[in-house]
């Protein structure tokens, strides 16, 4: 902030005790249009840095929106090919039921059913192995139990 020029101002402006609080009652004056000019530069200022974060914002939430699209549409892609397999897997018992009389829809349904496999099989987890353990004899005394090995 520039200081201003002292001659310009008015002897009587000098003579005042409470320099700010004058300066903010009065609206004429050069130190008035000084604290004027301080505030709307500040204010622009201000105005600027909102506007910048705004525009920092709204590129998050347009980042994020395309996110969100494509995640969307890895979904419908999932459940758009788990829901062909249930309709093979729905066709296929048509077909073994109530179509025997048609050998190419047999023949479909169970290309559909080797499909179905695959992808079930997928998803199974694997069973833990079962522990072998010492065979035992059990046999209660009185809601106690005793094992007794063979």
């Amino acid at each position: 902030m520039e200081v201003p020029d002292v001659s310009l101002v008015p002897e009587a402006f000098l003579r005042i005790k409470h320099p700010l609080r004058d300066i903010k009652k009065k609206s004429e004056g050069i130190a008035s249009c000084v604290w004027k000019g301080v505030k709307r530069e500040y204010q622009s200022e201000k105005r600027k840095e909102v506007n910048e974060r705004g525009k920092e914002r709204e590129k998050e939430r347009r980042r994020r929106r395309r996110k969100e699209q494509q995640h969307r549409a890895t979904l419908t892609e999932k459940v758009e090919k788990i829901r062909a397999v249930q309709l093979s897997a729905g066709f296929l018992h048509l077909t073994r039921t109530s179509l025997p009389s048609f050998p190419e829809l047999v023949a479909i349904a169970d290309n559909n059913a080797s499909a179905i496999d695959k992808v079930t099989s997928r998803r199974k987890k694997k069973k833990k192995k079962k522990r072998r353990t010492v065979s035992t004899r059990c046999f209660s005394d009185r809601g106690r139990k005793f094992q007794s090995i063979m």
